[in-house]
């Protein structure tokens, strides 16, 4: 089986496409109608074919075809990098900014809070990376 017929459907097979196109699309007279047609696609975005009425006196099927398209927007993000960070100048930080009497300087449960908030956030800063990540969101579906 080397004919270029079966070397052409293996190959669609192996890499996982697919012909869409599933009714015939040129008849002529008596003769046996046949797919001409390709539409050929890796991934499911064929929502419909329609076949038109051939264009002039030709014999071949008009086709619309109607896909599902989505469009993918990449956003560049930064993140902490935990794996990296420095974590023993970190817990040096914290040393020098906790003593016994800085929970007893504030006057509620509520500023202790924030004030341990800043001071966490603000060692994060210093000593944790950051890193640049690039994420995708799916934003529109256009169907037709």
């Amino acid at each position: 089986m080397n004919s270029t017929a079966y070397k052409f459907i293996s190959c669609l097979n192996d890499n996982f496409w697919t012909q869409n196109v599933k009714f015939h699309t040129r008849a002529r007279g008596s003769q046996t109608p046949h797919i001409l047609d390709l539409i050929i696609s890796n991934k499911d975005f064929v929502d419909d074919i329609f076949n038109l009425s051939p264009l002039g006196k030709g014999d071949h099927s008009a086709l619309h075809c109607v896909c599902k398209l989505n469009y993918v927007n990449t956003v560049n993000v930064s993140k902490y990098n935990y794996s990296r960070g420095n974590y023993n100048g970190f817990c040096e930080f914290l040393r020098s900014h906790f003593h016994t009497k800085y929970f007893s300087l504030c006057e509620s449960v509520n500023d202790s809070w924030s004030n341990l908030r800043t001071t966490l956030e603000t060692g994060q800063k210093l000593f944790i990376p950051l890193v640049d990540i690039c994420l995708e969101e799916e934003v529109l579906d256009f169907p037709h």
